[in-house]
């Protein structure tokens, strides 16, 4: 009779030791991804304006300038650039597209380049600002040995008073003028300036003539 006393004792000692049930496990909570905002567009400085055969930057012959936000894009209508030569009388639209960079601040202060804008698409674009170069450096003040070597089969139109290297695109040409031993101004196997026009055009310089570029006469 002890014995199974004893052995009742164990028996209850041994279900009194049992574990509980074990609490459940929550689920994991789902991570949500946060989004990352994209950056906020902006404007390129000049120096990575680049030019190329087709234009300059996001500016390409034949297409119309890009319109997004006066804030980032590189050329914008001005409605009223050109309001005091409608005054004047010499002209009649106040309107013109314009470099959205800031003028040299010369005394006759220049923007850094010049568009012509015909029937709202890009018709040629000028530059004499030193700022503005190929991906390669090679720009206003640039050597023509420099020249040659980023652009090797540049063909070279020989003017009275200047040179044209002409590089050509899919849709435009760049035009660098380089300087000439008679050159008025200008020195000696140096870009002078640097335009695109359209690849059908002929090539045409400015340095040494009577041209211009970006007054208001062409607005």
């Amino acid at each position: 009779m002890r014995v199974i006393l004893v052995a009742a004792v164990v028996v209850g000692m041994l279900v009194g030791c049992a574990p509980r049930d074990a609490e459940p496990t929550p689920p994991p909570v789902a991570e949500v991804p946060v989004e990352t905002p994209a950056p906020e567009p902006t404007k390129p400085p000049l120096s990575e304006l680049y030019l190329h055969p087709d234009g300059l930057g996001p500016l390409v012959v034949g297409e119309a300038p890009p319109v997004t936000d006066p804030e980032v894009d590189v050329a914008i209508f001005d409605e009223d650039y050109c309001a005091q030569e409608v005054a004047d009388g010499a002209i009649s639209d106040p309107g013109k597209w314009v470099a959205n960079y800031p003028d040299d601040g010369a005394e006759f202060p220049q923007l850094p380049f010049a568009v012509q804008v015909t029937d709202g698409v890009l018709t040629a674009l000028f530059t004499q600002n030193p700022a503005i170069h190929t991906e390669n450096g090679v720009g206003v003040g640039s050597t023509l040995d420099a020249l040659l070597a980023e652009y090797p089969d540049a063909v070279r139109v020989s003017k009275d008073f200047i040179d044209l290297y002409v590089i050509t695109g899919s849709t435009g040409q760049l035009v660098f003028e380089v300087g000439k031993e008679n050159s008025i101004g200008y020195d000696p196997d140096i870009i002078a300036l640097a335009h695109v026009i359209p690849i059908d055009v002929e090539p045409y310089s400015f340095a040494n003539s009577d041209a211009g570029f970006g007054g208001c006469v062409s607005a």
